[in-house]
């Protein structure tokens, strides 16, 4: 299977299937240690305000020792402005600010205003000539992920959550490949059977607050067995091992 899959597929599908990987031991991290964030696509047509389908993309934090979702952002297409509101989302929704923030190598992340151009910084940058990044005025630290290593950002199972139980609630679920579209999914955008931006804004705050953070923690520190993720961020944040920032 491995040979197979390295045949048809190539390189990266065979190492990401099939190969060793090391887990990440997130024992010793607390609440608002590290966000991770990323875009995800909705698998939902929806009409937006000019009266024609489309597909919304959603920026999201996600805390890596809970698991739980702190703050979002509905956008048409990725961009530096999404990745700021999302930030801005979840410092309004109460979670404060991370110490650090975990980026893949999109320019949606690595832009000069938000922290840096990370990887994608050229030897004749000249930092001097450039103001202070938004990121670094928070204090807030900024570490990339290696280049074509997706799956080390656990915040891409949420996105798989997201599909499975999310967006499929939704009459305008088209699915996330050609074989997974319903097939009376044209019919539907034509009659305007989908939902608008707006009602999947409100749906999705919902969603998030009131189930997916409010689901069992899925971690494997023992200790947490049993509790919800927003139960296990709200334990950790109120650690004695936590060191609160002025």
């Amino acid at each position: 299977q491995c040979v197979l899959e390295y045949t048809r597929n190539g390189e990266k599908a065979c190492f990401d299937k099939y190969c060793e990987y090391i887990e990440r031991d997130y024992t010793d991290l607390n609440a608002n240690e590290i966000w991770i964030a990323d875009n995800h696509t909705l698998d939902i047509i929806s009409m937006s305000p000019e009266g024609k389908p489309h597909r919304l993309s959603l920026t999201a934090y996600m805390d890596a020792k809970s698991g739980v979702v702190v703050g979002w952002n509905l956008c048409d297409h990725p961009c530096s402005q999404s990745t700021l509101l999302a930030f801005r989302s979840a410092v309004l929704n109460g979670f404060g600010i991370p110490r650090g923030v975990y980026f893949d190598n999109g320019s949606e992340f690595l832009t000069h205003d938000i922290a840096g151009r990370g990887h994608r910084k050229k030897a004749n940058w000249n930092a001097e000539e450039t103001p202070p990044t938004i990121l670094s005025l928070l204090d807030v630290t900024m570490i990339n992920a290696l280049v074509k290593n997706a799956k080390a950002k656990n915040i891409e199972r949420y996105f798989y959550t997201y599909k499975e139980f999310i967006s499929k609630a939704f009459s305008g679920y088209a699915g996330g490949t050609p074989s997974e579209r319903p097939e009376d999914m044209s019919k539907r955008v034509k009659a305007g059977e989908i939902p608008t931006d707006r009602e999947i804004e409100e749906l999705l705050t919902v969603l998030i607050n009131g189930g997916y953070n409010c689901r069992e923690y899925g971690g494997k520190e023992a200790k947490y067995k049993g509790m919800t993720k927003i139960d296990v961020w709200n334990e950790s944040i109120n650690s004695d091992e936590v060191i609160f920032r002025d």
